[in-house]
């Protein structure tokens, strides 16, 4: 939060070790959001999530700034709810549909009340990946000044086989950070050896 002299950042999740983490990584407050089910009235919730969200800001007007990272219907239609007139709204998941979730989101696509974007006059950005030549080296900027730690965000660190299964289990569950693959060798390349080469000295008598 003192990146950029931001007063409050709100982390919305359905998990508490989510919101445990977000907190630990800089969020002022959090919204814990019950998953969703066959009995969920998901309109109710939704609007629940909204109010929660805006009794945190001044006059109960939203946030400036939203961003749904996580790309599910519920999340990107909230994010567009929650953002103040004026506000800005950035799309980092892909909302696309079509699958299920651990969490219980619903996998239908947004419906945008684009009404309610035109009336609040929202900017709506989408952000798939970043610039190279601009914004990574903005970042690394940052890292060599010590704003912000990317380390923190690091989970764990594995092999390229276990990597290829932690993607897999990202079917089951989202993982609570980065999982980064520094070990490119099989077991089996790192067991073998190549023999050993004896050189032979020859003398002169």
């Amino acid at each position: 939060s003192t990146t950029r002299d931001i007063a409050k950042i709100i982390a919305i999740d359905v998990s508490p070790q989510a919101l445990q983490k977000a907190t630990e990584l800089g969020a002022t407050h959090t919204v814990l959001v019950p998953r969703l089910t066959s009995d969920t009235n998901e309109h109710a919730q939704a609007q629940a999530v909204q109010q929660q969200v805006k009794n945190l800001t001044p006059h109960q007007f939203g946030v400036d700034l939203s961003v749904d990272a996580a790309g599910f219907a519920p999340t990107c239609e909230n994010a567009v709810h929650c953002t103040k007139p004026k506000g800005r709204m950035i799309q980092v998941g892909l909302p696309i549909g079509g699958s299920s979730s651990s969490s219980g989101s619903s996998s239908r696509l947004p419906n945008i009340p684009m009404g309610l974007v035109a009336g609040k006059e929202l900017e709506l950005v989408g952000s798939h990946g970043f610039s190279s030549d601009q914004d990574l080296a903005e970042l690394l900027q940052w890292v060599a000044k010590k704003r912000i730690d990317p380390e923190r965000l690091v989970e764990r660190t594995v092999s390229l086989q276990e990597g290829a299964q932690a993607i897999q289990d990202m079917d089951h569950g989202s993982p609570l950070g980065m999982t980064i693959v520094t070990e490119f060798r099989s077991q089996k390349d790192i067991e073998y050896q190549e023999p050993a080469t004896t050189k032979t000295r020859t003398s002169r008598l």
